[in-house]
């Protein structure tokens, strides 16, 4: 399967107890508890075969390095199975992976 196809799998598993960050991926990780969205990316992507190439818990440090290390694969038009990072301000980030792209709406797997 693919990290996509597992992420799709997923959908619908919640942290438990809820409110919690208490998940499956952190777990795996090996840090629970925490925010955990780029937990369950890097978690998709193992599983699949396909490792990220940097480990991290962190939006930004991930984010941060494929900047420092892989400028050209970051785009302001993703495509179906891309990492979809997003920035609500602030500093604040998040992640999933792109499900499909109509338009100038873009939906990721979280």
């Amino acid at each position: 399967m693919t990290a996509l196809e597992l992420a799709i799998a997923d959908i619908g598993y919640t942290e438990r107890p809820a409110n919690s960050n208490m998940t499956k991926y952190g777990e795996w990780y090996g840090m629970n508890g925490v925010a955990w969205c780029v937990e369950a990316v890097m978690y998709w992507h193992s599983k699949a075969g396909t490792p990220l190439p940097y480990k991290t818990a962190s939006c930004t440090a991930l984010l941060n390095w494929y900047r420092a290390n892989d400028p050209g694969c970051i785009v302001k038009t993703p495509q179906k199975n891309d990492l979809g990072i997003m920035c609500f301000g602030a500093g604040r980030y998040h992640i999933g992976i792109v499900e499909k792209v109509s338009g100038r709406v873009i939906t990721t797997i979280e």
